[in-house]
């Protein structure tokens, strides 16, 4: 399950995620991931934070998901290979496949 969201900032505020609390439902469902895809247009930044993360973000007193938090690797955060088309990023969303 993915929840993508665009943000011109270096950073997206959980206020901008009410779906995060639906997709809490889903942690723990077997062969289910959920995933929230943040692009980060004018830093050219495409990231996939697993929704248990982002919670645990939260819990921890965060008010937002950061691109500090991928650099710094305070959480599991996964930097999606992406390539700047004209106005689009292009993602290869295969690092986001576990294998079993």
């Amino acid at each position: 399950m993915l929840e993508c969201k665009e943000t011109q900032e270096g950073t997206i505020n959980f206020s901008k995620i009410p779906q995060l609390d639906r997709l809490k439902d889903y942690i723990g469902m077997e062969k289910v991931e959920q995933y929230i895809i943040v692009w980060y247009s004018k830093h050219d930044k495409v990231i996939a934070c697993p929704a248990s993360e982002a919670l645990k973000m939260r819990a921890d007193g965060h008010k937002s998901i950061s691109l500090k938090m991928l650099a710094d690797k305070s959480y599991n955060i996964i930097d999606v290979p992406s390539t700047k088309l004209r106005v689009f990023m292009e993602s290869d969303y295969t690092c986001l496949i576990k294998d079993e």
